[in-house]
Protein backbone atom coordinates (compact mmCIF):
# COMPACT_ATOMS: atom_id res chain seq x y z
CA UNK A 1 0.00 0.00 0.00
CA UNK A 2 1.29 3.45 -0.84
CA UNK A 3 1.85 5.61 2.20
CA UNK A 4 0.50 9.12 2.35
CA UNK A 5 2.53 12.27 2.62
CA UNK A 6 1.59 15.90 2.82
CA UNK A 7 3.42 19.17 2.35
CA UNK A 8 2.21 22.01 4.56
CA UNK A 9 2.80 25.57 3.42
CA UNK A 10 0.97 28.82 4.07
CA UNK A 11 -1.95 26.96 5.60
CA UNK A 12 -2.39 24.68 2.60
CA UNK A 13 -1.80 20.97 2.28
CA UNK A 14 -0.61 19.48 -0.99
CA UNK A 15 -1.17 15.76 -0.69
CA UNK A 16 -0.32 12.64 -2.62
CA UNK A 17 -2.61 10.19 -0.91
CA UNK A 18 -2.50 6.64 0.26
CA UNK A 19 -4.37 5.89 -2.94
CA UNK A 20 -1.53 7.04 -5.16
CA UNK A 21 -1.58 10.05 -7.45
CA UNK A 22 -2.92 8.16 -10.46
CA UNK A 23 -4.57 5.09 -8.96
CA UNK A 24 -7.80 3.52 -10.16
CA UNK A 25 -10.79 2.53 -8.03
CA UNK A 26 -9.19 -0.74 -6.89
CA UNK A 27 -7.53 0.66 -3.73
CA UNK A 28 -8.03 -1.64 -0.78
CA UNK A 29 -10.22 -0.70 2.19
CA UNK A 30 -7.30 0.18 4.47
CA UNK A 31 -5.97 2.62 1.90
CA UNK A 32 -9.39 4.22 1.55
CA UNK A 33 -9.71 4.54 5.32
CA UNK A 34 -6.28 6.15 5.62
CA UNK A 35 -7.23 8.58 2.88
CA UNK A 36 -10.49 9.39 4.71
CA UNK A 37 -8.70 10.05 8.02
CA UNK A 38 -6.30 12.46 6.31
CA UNK A 39 -9.27 14.35 4.81
CA UNK A 40 -10.99 14.49 8.19
CA UNK A 41 -7.90 16.10 9.65
CA UNK A 42 -7.71 18.47 6.71
CA UNK A 43 -11.33 19.56 7.06
CA UNK A 44 -10.22 22.71 8.91
CA UNK A 45 -7.43 23.48 6.44
CA UNK A 46 -6.85 24.23 2.79
CA UNK A 47 -6.20 21.17 0.64
CA UNK A 48 -5.27 20.37 -2.92
CA UNK A 49 -5.16 16.85 -4.31
CA UNK A 50 -3.15 15.86 -7.37
CA UNK A 51 -5.15 13.54 -9.64
CA UNK A 52 -4.20 12.88 -13.23
CA UNK A 53 -7.25 11.24 -14.76
CA UNK A 54 -11.01 11.03 -14.51
CA UNK A 55 -10.87 7.26 -14.06
CA UNK A 56 -9.33 7.58 -10.61
CA UNK A 57 -10.93 10.72 -9.24
CA UNK A 58 -14.28 9.16 -8.37
CA UNK A 59 -12.81 7.49 -5.32
CA UNK A 60 -11.41 10.83 -4.13
CA UNK A 61 -14.77 12.53 -4.53
CA UNK A 62 -16.49 9.65 -2.73
CA UNK A 63 -14.36 10.39 0.31
CA UNK A 64 -14.73 14.16 -0.05
CA UNK A 65 -18.50 13.64 0.07
CA UNK A 66 -18.15 11.44 3.14
CA UNK A 67 -16.09 14.10 4.91
CA UNK A 68 -18.51 16.81 3.78
CA UNK A 69 -21.40 15.07 5.52
CA UNK A 70 -19.53 15.38 8.84
CA UNK A 71 -17.51 18.57 8.29
CA UNK A 72 -18.85 20.82 5.48
CA UNK A 73 -15.96 21.65 3.13
CA UNK A 74 -17.63 24.13 0.79
CA UNK A 75 -16.00 27.19 2.36
CA UNK A 76 -12.52 25.63 2.51
CA UNK A 77 -11.79 25.92 -1.21
CA UNK A 78 -10.26 22.48 -1.60
CA UNK A 79 -8.88 21.81 -5.06
CA UNK A 80 -8.20 19.03 -7.51
CA UNK A 81 -5.03 19.58 -9.52
CA UNK A 82 -4.35 18.42 -13.12
CA UNK A 83 -7.29 16.13 -14.00
CA UNK A 84 -7.03 17.11 -17.67
CA UNK A 85 -9.74 14.68 -18.83
CA UNK A 86 -12.35 15.62 -16.22
CA UNK A 87 -15.83 14.52 -17.30
CA UNK A 88 -19.01 16.54 -16.86
CA UNK A 89 -20.28 14.26 -14.05
CA UNK A 90 -17.00 14.77 -12.20
CA UNK A 91 -17.16 18.54 -12.65
CA UNK A 92 -20.74 18.60 -11.38
CA UNK A 93 -19.75 16.66 -8.25
CA UNK A 94 -16.89 19.11 -7.69
CA UNK A 95 -19.26 22.05 -8.05
CA UNK A 96 -21.71 20.59 -5.54
CA UNK A 97 -18.88 20.23 -3.00
CA UNK A 98 -17.36 23.66 -3.71
CA UNK A 99 -14.12 22.01 -4.86
CA UNK A 100 -12.05 24.03 -7.34
CA UNK A 101 -10.00 22.90 -10.34
CA UNK A 102 -6.35 23.92 -10.74
CA UNK A 103 -5.85 23.52 -14.49
CA UNK A 104 -2.45 23.39 -16.18
CA UNK A 105 -1.26 23.20 -19.78
CA UNK A 106 -0.10 19.58 -19.69
CA UNK A 107 -1.63 19.04 -23.12
CA UNK A 108 0.82 21.49 -24.64
CA UNK A 109 3.69 19.08 -24.02
CA UNK A 110 1.82 15.77 -23.70
CA UNK A 111 -0.89 16.17 -26.33
CA UNK A 112 0.52 13.66 -28.80
CA UNK A 113 0.82 11.04 -26.05
CA UNK A 114 -2.71 11.77 -24.85
CA UNK A 115 -3.95 11.46 -28.44
CA UNK A 116 -2.57 7.91 -28.68
CA UNK A 117 -4.22 6.98 -25.38
CA UNK A 118 -7.61 8.64 -25.80
CA UNK A 119 -8.20 9.22 -29.52
CA UNK A 120 -8.91 12.34 -31.57
CA UNK A 121 -12.61 12.61 -30.69
CA UNK A 122 -11.97 12.62 -26.94
CA UNK A 123 -9.13 15.12 -27.30
CA UNK A 124 -11.53 17.67 -28.76
CA UNK A 125 -13.00 18.00 -25.25
CA UNK A 126 -9.78 17.89 -23.20
CA UNK A 127 -9.77 19.84 -21.05
CA UNK A 128 -13.43 20.90 -20.77
CA UNK A 129 -12.63 24.58 -20.34
CA UNK A 130 -15.99 25.97 -21.41
CA UNK A 131 -18.01 23.20 -19.77
CA UNK A 132 -16.43 23.84 -16.39
CA UNK A 133 -17.33 27.54 -16.56
CA UNK A 134 -20.92 26.67 -17.49
CA UNK A 135 -21.17 24.18 -14.62
CA UNK A 136 -19.78 26.79 -12.22
CA UNK A 137 -16.62 25.22 -10.81
CA UNK A 138 -13.95 27.70 -9.75
CA UNK A 139 -10.95 27.35 -12.07
CA UNK A 140 -7.44 28.66 -11.68
CA UNK A 141 -5.06 28.28 -14.63
CA UNK A 142 -1.34 27.65 -14.34
CA UNK A 143 1.68 25.92 -15.87
CA UNK A 144 2.85 23.27 -13.36
CA UNK A 145 6.39 24.61 -13.88
CA UNK A 146 9.34 24.23 -13.65
CA UNK A 147 10.20 20.54 -13.78
CA UNK A 148 7.50 19.36 -16.17
CA UNK A 149 6.49 22.48 -18.10
CA UNK A 150 7.46 25.98 -19.08
CA UNK A 151 6.71 28.64 -16.48
CA UNK A 152 5.61 31.06 -19.24
CA UNK A 153 1.96 32.07 -18.67
CA UNK A 154 1.61 33.41 -22.20
CA UNK A 155 2.50 30.05 -23.73
CA UNK A 156 -0.13 28.47 -21.50
CA UNK A 157 -2.72 31.08 -22.49
CA UNK A 158 -1.98 30.54 -26.17
CA UNK A 159 -2.50 26.80 -25.67
CA UNK A 160 -5.81 27.46 -23.93
CA UNK A 161 -6.93 29.42 -27.00
CA UNK A 162 -5.60 27.33 -29.89
CA UNK A 163 -5.33 23.83 -28.38
CA UNK A 164 -2.02 23.23 -30.16
CA UNK A 165 0.78 21.11 -28.78
CA UNK A 166 4.40 22.21 -28.72
CA UNK A 167 4.70 20.29 -32.01
CA UNK A 168 1.92 22.36 -33.61
CA UNK A 169 -0.80 19.70 -33.57
CA UNK A 170 -4.26 21.19 -32.95
CA UNK A 171 -6.35 18.88 -30.77
CA UNK A 172 -9.06 20.72 -28.81
CA UNK A 173 -12.34 21.54 -30.53
CA UNK A 174 -14.04 24.92 -30.68
CA UNK A 175 -16.75 23.79 -28.22
CA UNK A 176 -14.18 23.76 -25.41
CA UNK A 177 -12.10 26.76 -26.54
CA UNK A 178 -12.60 29.76 -24.21
CA UNK A 179 -12.70 33.41 -25.10
CA UNK A 180 -9.54 35.43 -24.48
CA UNK A 181 -11.26 37.20 -21.59
CA UNK A 182 -12.30 33.96 -19.90
CA UNK A 183 -8.85 32.41 -20.33
CA UNK A 184 -7.19 35.44 -18.77
CA UNK A 185 -9.76 35.56 -15.99
CA UNK A 186 -8.91 31.94 -15.04
CA UNK A 187 -5.25 32.87 -14.85
CA UNK A 188 -5.78 35.99 -12.71
CA UNK A 189 -8.96 36.30 -10.68
CA UNK A 190 -9.57 32.56 -10.91
CA UNK A 191 -6.23 31.71 -9.34
CA UNK A 192 -6.62 34.40 -6.67
CA UNK A 193 -9.77 32.60 -5.47
CA UNK A 194 -7.73 29.57 -4.38
CA UNK A 195 -5.65 31.78 -2.09
CA UNK A 196 -8.74 33.53 -0.63
CA UNK A 197 -7.26 36.66 -2.23
CA UNK A 198 -9.83 37.65 -4.87
CA UNK A 199 -10.66 40.82 -2.89
CA UNK A 200 -7.00 41.86 -2.91
CA UNK A 201 -5.66 40.82 -6.30
CA UNK A 202 -6.55 39.18 -9.59
CA UNK A 203 -8.14 42.24 -11.22
CA UNK A 204 -7.45 45.95 -11.53
CA UNK A 205 -9.97 47.62 -9.23
CA UNK A 206 -10.01 50.46 -6.74
CA UNK A 207 -8.96 49.17 -3.33
CA UNK A 208 -6.97 46.20 -4.62
CA UNK A 209 -3.22 45.78 -4.66
CA UNK A 210 -1.49 47.60 -7.52
CA UNK A 211 0.07 44.44 -8.95
CA UNK A 212 0.24 44.79 -12.72
CA UNK A 213 2.37 44.41 -15.83
CA UNK A 214 2.77 46.56 -18.93
CA UNK A 215 3.02 44.18 -21.88
CA UNK A 216 4.92 44.19 -25.15
CA UNK A 217 1.77 43.36 -27.14
CA UNK A 218 -1.98 43.71 -26.65
CA UNK A 219 -3.20 40.28 -25.55
CA UNK A 220 -6.72 41.02 -26.77
CA UNK A 221 -5.73 42.15 -30.27
CA UNK A 222 -2.67 40.24 -31.49
CA UNK A 223 -3.16 37.05 -33.51
CA UNK A 224 -3.47 34.02 -31.24
CA UNK A 225 -0.20 32.56 -32.52
CA UNK A 226 1.66 35.64 -31.21
CA UNK A 227 0.32 35.47 -27.65
CA UNK A 228 3.13 33.14 -26.59
CA UNK A 229 5.65 35.86 -27.53
CA UNK A 230 4.23 38.46 -25.13
CA UNK A 231 6.66 39.78 -22.52
CA UNK A 232 6.48 42.25 -19.67
CA UNK A 233 8.19 45.58 -20.31
CA UNK A 234 7.37 46.83 -16.81
CA UNK A 235 6.08 45.09 -13.67
CA UNK A 236 4.60 46.67 -10.55
CA UNK A 237 4.01 44.94 -7.22
CA UNK A 238 2.05 46.82 -4.59
CA UNK A 239 2.33 49.99 -6.66
CA UNK A 240 6.13 49.82 -6.81
CA UNK A 241 8.04 49.24 -10.05
CA UNK A 242 10.10 46.06 -9.57
CA UNK A 243 11.08 45.47 -13.20
CA UNK A 244 11.52 47.73 -16.21
CA UNK A 245 13.06 46.93 -19.55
Amino acid sequence: MRRAFAILAAGWIACTSALGASSDRSADESAREQFYRIRQWAASRGLNIHRHNDKSVGLVLDIFERVNREHPIGALRWALVHLEDASEPTLKRMNTLGVGWALQDAGYFEGETQLKEKGAEAMKRIPRINSVLYIGVHVGAGTDAHRVASYNPWVALRWMLDGKTVGGLALRGTEETPTRENALRMYTLGSAWFAFAEKERGSLEVGKLADLAVLSKDYFKVPVEEIGEIEAVMTMVGGRVVYER
